[in-house]
């Protein structure tokens, strides 16, 4: 997007809305396209206070394979650019467990993160979604997944280091220093609503979600037909039960049973209960006061546990 493209959705925004003074607003970018002029009118012209930067390695091959179009060098760069320009609250994606990544590869990568100096980290383990070109590839034979063993590793070297250099591990998948914790995906995790505009954005409002048209050629012309350009669901109160269950237990903050009491009633905190006390005694979660964590051993296997303690 050039300046102007992205004034005129700020601008739009901000007629709408009123937007508080220092509110984060942040942009997504790919490595390659933060160019010295690019940044520099970013850093004049626009509200841009904050970059999500998708780094996902500092290793030629890695990138070649999850077919990036920008290279080692261009990551690094990316960041030293943005520093240039004063931007300080910076984002950036690592992806972990990719074929043939060895312990030695995945802490090269994590330094040359730290060495960087940024202050917000997502790392997220190579997952084999359905029809994705790694998911073909796997089914042919070409490439083989990591093993569970290599998988606890590379999760081991990664809170090892983010612990070393004052991270907190605020959600399964991220990391910040004091003060940079994602005031966005934050509100996703504390059931705050929000407001998602463009082709396949969701939207929710505390009783309903929302789920806009995916293909851009429709979305845009059952807008300027005034057609509904979207489908709703009302939410129940098992489906707010169970999101509160899949969000806070993915955080540090966790599953308050006090939270469940005043919003759902006892019979689901004491379903709750009964149903964590198995993982309560692996030691994969544990209970302080009214509250329930993840452990660290509980994290690999986190989608079970949380699938186990849905109301159904």
């Amino acid at each position: 997007m050039n300046i102007n493209e992205i004034n005129e959705i700020l601008y739009e925004i901000n007629k709408f809305f009123d937007i508080f003074s220092g509110a984060e607003i942040t942009l997504e970018a790919n490595p390659d396209d933060l160019t010295e002029e690019y940044v520099s009118d970013l850093k004049k012209h626009t509200q841009i206070n904050r970059f999500s930067v998708g780094l996902q390695s500092f290793i030629d091959s890695d990138l070649k394979l999850m077919n990036r179009r920008h290279s080692a060098e261009e990551a690094e760069n990316s960041i030293k650019i943005l520093k240039k320009f004063g931007y300080s609250n910076i984002s950036g994606d690592l992806i972990y467990g990719l074929p043939g990544m060895t312990g030695e590869k995945w802490l090269y990568n994590l330094n040359k993160f730290m060495n960087l100096n940024i202050h917000h980290l997502s790392a997220y383990h190579l997952s084999y979604e359905k029809d994705t070109i790694f998911d073909k590839y796997l089914k042919k034979g070409k490439i083989k997944q990591v093993g569970e063993g290599s998988s606890e590793l590379f999760f081991r070297q990664l809170i090892e280091i983010t612990q070393k250099e004052n991270f907190i591990h605020y959600e399964i998948s991220s990391f910040a220093k004091k003060g940079y914790f994602s005031q966005h995906n934050s509100s996703y995790w504390k059931q705050k609503t929000y407001l998602g505009l463009g082709p396949s954005a969701h939207s929710f409002s505390g009783e309903s979600r929302t789920f806009n048209i995916s293909n851009l050629q429709k979305y845009m012309n059952r807008v300027g037909e005034g057609l509904p350009f979207f489908e709703t669901e009302l939410l129940t109160k098992v489906n707010k039960y169970n999101e509160y269950i899949m969000t806070s237990l993915r955080t540090m903050w966790g599953v308050s049973l006090n939270y469940i009491v005043n919003n759902f009633g006892e019979k689901y905190e004491e379903y709750f209960l009964l149903n964590s006390l198995k993982f309560l005694s692996s030691g994969d979660l544990k209970k302080v006061e009214k509250k329930v964590f993840l452990t660290e051993k509980g994290i690999f296997i986190s989608d079970s546990i949380i699938s186990n303690l849905f109301y159904l």
